[in-house]
């Protein structure tokens, strides 16, 4: 049984939102927003407009020769909603540092052209609802993320104090402004899969 929880935690973690929300008329949200912000303490994640995400297994592929680390998660809103998170991180592994965020994938390539040795970083963060409407943010230029080498010599990404993100597309969450603050805690790739307290 350990076994398949473990290779499933997004359907256990989806599962067990769910199970929490409508057994508990009303306490359900503060038990799964309780275990959701214990766990960002421990586990690597992020904040966007005040909602705690939990990272799921981290995946990296290459887009245009460059890096893109993408990983999701899932939540409870505070109208216990199920929603869930998608953090897209592009980048030219430069090693660790301190990279600079730009405002698109084509600044990205421009500044990267102009400074082949200098260290950029953008990123793409989505909230989708349960009908898989989602809005979108995106960096803009001038932010810093902190970059570090773990045991395994992947690179580890850091926002620990709040950065604004723009609204680029999407109205899944039409009270969210159109700056929001982000934070990201622990990102990189082969980032084990979360299990619950």
């Amino acid at each position: 049984m350990r076994t398949t929880f473990l290779k499933k935690p997004l359907l256990v973690l989806t599962t067990l939102l769910f199970t929490l929300t409508l057994s508990s008329c009303g306490g359900g949200s503060s038990i799964v927003n309780n275990i959701i912000e214990d766990a960002i303490e421990n586990r690597p994640g992020w904040v966007l407009n005040d909602l705690r995400f939990v990272a799921s297994k981290a995946s990296k592929n290459s887009f245009l020769g460059y890096d893109s680390l993408t990983t999701t998660s899932i939540g409870l809103n505070n109208a216990n909603e199920i929603v869930t998170s998608l953090v897209t991180l592009q980048f030219d592994d430069r090693g660790p540092g301190v990279y600079t965020l730009v405002s698109s994938f084509g600044e990205l390539l421009n500044r990267q052209s102009a400074n082949p040795e200098g260290k950029f970083l953008f990123i793409a963060a989505s909230i989708i609802n349960a009908a898989n409407n989602s809005t979108n943010y995106e960096s803009d230029d001038g932010g810093l993320a902190n970059v570090t080498l773990n045991s395994a010599n992947d690179l580890v990404f850091n926002i620990p104090d709040p950065i604004g993100l723009i609204k680029s597309s999407g109205d899944g969450f039409p009270d969210f402004p159109i700056n929001i603050f982000f934070k990201l805690i622990d990102i990189f790739e082969d980032l084990p899969a979360p299990s619950l307290p």
